[in-house]
């Protein structure tokens, strides 16, 4: 029922970079939090007292500031300063669904109605970003693959097909710390979450997915009757309604790693020793390249997987928000690799592609 709150307390203690409480959540985001932070548990609890992020109910009446917003756009967010603190403004126009205040510690207010569990985690994964550039460290948006003590970490903008590498890779024996999200701190890569999102376009190229212990009958029911509903969709409707639906006829299933290779080990943590920069091109192409060359291809990377959180950070610099550690800054540092090399991804057969770049894998170090 939209509104309700449950009694539960959870604490999530990631890393140790980043603490986080959450108080009286709707039984839809305790679930939420629960499945995407399982790795993360802090069940003693004691670690509540120093938490960086604490969640809970927006029960703020006297927020005078709120009233003078403009919140036409329930998508949009906006930024406040009130009493020498910094507010984010998330949504809608009597109430806003979440407000986070920046101060020592950050806290995330959300308004209990229905459909508010995926905002609250979206909101979330901000606040982590924010509490950890506090620290110098980022939420990086890359692969992080380990083999015989060698770590490699591929680079590339969504879409590029980091998935597909990284299936053939579990799939040949190396171990998993990071599909598409880690945490980068300290010039380490540290695991954040033990699932890879699959579609139906990675069953189609990989039949031997459907061999997951995970996959049950109705599954496979559900995956079938998907397909024809896509098929009937893509004949009736023009594409401008069809983007609105993808994920209805294809949504992402949650994978853990060790259920699509049992044999493979899930790597916390790791120092990637080499970075593949994957580029889009007419043919593929592998060359060795230096750091300061190819920086500033992995920020546009970054910026473009995390648009929001650029906004953010834009929009607070113009109230005059200071962080102590600049993104730039903490890529540059963080990113300890000895050696770069820059990988052209043609638009080809996945089977043609994961060739070459086998090949390119063995020839690093």
């Amino acid at each position: 029922m939209a509104g309700t709150v449950t009694g539960n307390t959870l604490f999530f203690n990631i890393h140790s970079l980043v603490r986080i409480k959450a108080e009286g959540l709707v039984p839809e985001a305790d679930k939420l939090l629960l499945r995407h932070f399982r790795l993360f548990p802090d069940k003693d609890g004691l670690q509540g007292s120093k938490a960086d992020i604490l969640i809970s109910q927006l029960r703020h009446k006297d927020m005078p500031f709120l009233q003078r917003r403009n919140a036409r756009d329930p998508s949009a967010f906006q930024v406040s300063k009130h009493n020498g603190d910094f507010f984010i403004v998330f949504g809608s126009i009597k109430k806003p669904d979440i407000l986070i205040k920046l101060s020592e510690k950050i806290e995330l207010f959300y308004t209990p109605k229905k459909g508010c569990a995926w905002r609250i985690f979206d909101c979330l994964v901000l606040c982590i970003q924010l509490a950890l550039q506090k620290k110098g460290g980022m939420l990086f948006h890359g692969s992080v693959m380990n083999q015989a003590d060698k770590a490699v970490l591929l680079i590339g903008p969504g879409g590029i097909g980091k998935s597909i590498l990284v299936l053939n890779m579990l799939k040949e024996g190396w171990n998993y710390l990071s599909e598409d999200k880690f945490i980068l701190f300290d010039g380490k890569a540290y695991i954040f979450r033990d699932y890879i999102p699959l579609t139906d376009y990675h069953f189609d190229i990989f039949p031997w997915l459907y061999g997951m212990r995970s996959l049950d009958k109705n599954t496979l029911r559900h995956t079938a009757f998907r397909k024809r509903f896509k098929k009937l969709a893509e004949s009736y409707l023009p594409s401008s309604v069809l983007q609105h639906l993808k994920y209805l006829y294809n949504p992402p299933m949650f994978t853990d790693a060790a259920d699509i290779c049992p044999d493979c080990k899930i790597i916390h943590t790791a120092e990637p020793s080499t970075a593949l920069i994957l580029i889009p091109g007419a043919e593929f192409s592998f060359a060795e390249a230096g750091k300061e060359e190819i920086i500033g291809k992995i920020k546009a990377i970054q910026w473009s997987a995390f648009p929001m959180f650029e906004d953010v950070l834009r929009l607070l610099s113009l109230y005059g928000y200071e962080s102590r550690h600049d993104i730039d800054n903490i890529i540059e540092k963080s990113l300890s690799v000895r050696r770069f090399y820059a990988v052209t991804i043609p638009n080809e057969s996945p089977d043609n592609i994961y060739r070459n770049f086998k090949k390119c894998l063995s020839q690093v170090s």
